[in-house]
C-alpha cells in the first residue's frame, strides 16, 4: 500500500485534515477509501482492517516455547482475528472498546 495518499479535501473532510497530518506525524500511514474497504475485505459492515491488523500481529506477537521465540502461526493469527471480531457489540461502543482494549493489552493465550 503506498504511504503517500493524499487525503479528500472537500470541505466536509477539511476540519479531519489537521488530526489525519497529526495521527501520520506519529507515525500511521493515511489510506485512501478504496484501500480501507480491501484491507476490510471489500465488506463495508467489516470494521477491521484485517490485512493491517495480521502483519502487525504477526509482527508484535511471538510464541516462547522451551526458551524459544517461534513466531505466531497462521492457526493464531485467525484465532486473535476472530477474538476481535467476537467481542460484544450490543453492549455499546464504551464497554466494547473497554472489552477490545483488555484484550489488544492484556492478551489472550492461544495454542
Amino acid at each position: 500500500m503506498p504511504t503517500s495518499a493524499t487525503p479528500n479535501l472537500r470541505e466536509d473532510h477539511a476540519s479531519q485534515l489537521p488530526a489525519l497530518l497529526w495521527l501520520q506525524k506519529l507515525g500511521y500511514t493515511y489510506l485512501a477509501p478504496a484501500q480501507a474497504l480491501a484491507a476490510r475485505g471489500g465488506r463495508t459492515e467489516n470494521v477491521h482492517l484485517e490485512t493491517v491488523l495480521r502483519a502487525q500481529l504477526a509482527r508484535l506477537n511471538a510464541v516462547r516455547h522451551r526458551g524459544q521465540e517461534q513466531p505466531f502461526s497462521d492457526d493464531n493469527l485467525s484465532a486473535a482475528i476472530q477474538a476481535l471480531r467476537d467481542l460484544p457489540g450490543p453492549l455499546g461502543f464504551g464497554p466494547a472498546t473497554h472489552a477490545a482494549y483488555d484484550l489488544l493489552t492484556l492478551g489472550k493465550s492461544f495454542e
